[in-house]
């Protein structure tokens, strides 16, 4: 977390929560920290996690629980592995193409470095 990035610390969270679930890092069905809990670990107020944790729900990306928890929404795992899939096919389409359209305009390996 970087204080004075201009990047407001709950969008910064968000992200990182985000993040953990495309890495992997974060398992289906583990349970979030508090609020609590990770605002005193990332030293910042409990509003902040908590509108982090909101706009989190309100994108079906984490469930709250009353009375259990936060959890990531199982449905978000099947979606993340399937865009993930579906991105990695359109980058390697597209560098393919990029490419194929460099060698038939005969450039230079160092040209394409470049």
């Amino acid at each position: 977390m970087k204080k004075k990035s201009g990047i407001p610390l709950y969008l910064q969270i968000k992200h990182q929560i985000k993040k953990l679930l495309e890495d992997g890092n974060l398992k289906e069905g583990e349970q979030l920290s508090t609020e609590r809990d990770l605002s005193e670990s990332l030293q910042v107020s409990r509003n902040t996690v908590s509108m982090a944790y909101k706009e989190l729900v309100l994108e079906n990306i984490i469930l709250s629980i009353p009375g259990r928890g936060t959890f990531p929404n199982p449905k978000t795992f099947k979606f993340t592995k399937s865009k993930t899939n579906n991105n990695l096919s359109k980058i390697e389409e597209i560098i393919d193409v990029t490419i194929n359209e460099a060698l038939e305009l005969n450039f230079e390996l160092e040209e394409f470095k470049k």
